[in-house]
């Protein structure tokens, strides 16, 4: 093969990493978003039930409710209930 064919040959290499480096990049960018965006959507959905909880939790309380049966119907330990209810200013 002469030099020229051997340099062609060079750029069509250096072409094709180029694609492939761009194409990786771009899958990257794509699997990036979306995960962030469904990593966002449980993390909101999380919050929801979380802010849910609180607000039994608070009302609960205000009515008179006792710690041992908050943390039952909120499936929570009696720890986190009353770290909830300090959090709030109850206990």
């Amino acid at each position: 093969t002469t030099t020229r064919q051997q340099y062609d040959q060079y750029l069509k290499d250096v072409k094709i990493s180029k694609s492939m480096i761009d194409t990786a990049k771009l899958e990257g960018i794509i699997e990036g978003e979306r995960k962030g965006k469904l990593e966002g959507k449980l993390e909101g959905k999380l919050e929801g039930k979380l802010e849910g909880k609180i607000e039994i939790i608070l009302s609960s309380y205000d009515d008179g409710l006792d710690i041992t049966r908050i943390a039952r119907i909120t499936k929570l330990s009696e720890d986190e209930v009353m770290r909830i209810l300090k959090e709030h200013g109850k206990e």
